[in-house]
């Protein structure tokens, strides 16, 4: 809808050719210079996805063990003070939860339970899990 504010009906065609190209590289989809489609998806497998390791990137296995010591990367829960930077102490280590022990902030000496989840993609054309 955009794109159609303030243009005539001469670039109405250049205009949803652009629109469509859009969509495309939105859904993952890369455009080759002669307007072929090819999805890039195929290329990577999950050997290499899970093998990368650089910075701002969890790792693609974490492994924990109790008495060590964690930082939030993500906000969880706002209201009991589970935000981005709350360093933690693991006291548990359940199938589907980790207990653990808030060591910074207004609610030190707190237990937190932060359950274990898949990072699986809502889009099918994804074939990783993460």
């Amino acid at each position: 809808m955009r794109l159609s504010v303030g243009t005539t009906a001469s670039d109405q065609d250049e205009t949803e050719q652009f629109g469509e190209w859009l969509l495309k590289v939105g859904d993952g989809l890369k455009v080759n210079m002669d307007g072929n489609m090819e999805s890039q998806l195929d290329l990577y497998g999950p050997e290499l996805l899970n093998s990368i390791n650089c910075s701002g990137l969890p790792p693609h296995k974490l492994i924990l063990k109790v008495g060590v010591s964690v930082m939030l990367l993500r906000n969880i829960d706002q209201s009991s003070v589970l935000c981005n930077g709350t360093r933690l102490q693991v006291r548990k280590l359940g199938n589907h939860v980790i207990e653990c022990e808030v060591l910074t902030g207004n609610n030190v000496g707190h237990i937190a339970l932060i359950p274990k989840m898949n990072m699986v993609p809502t889009n099918e054309t994804v074939p990783v899990r993460f």
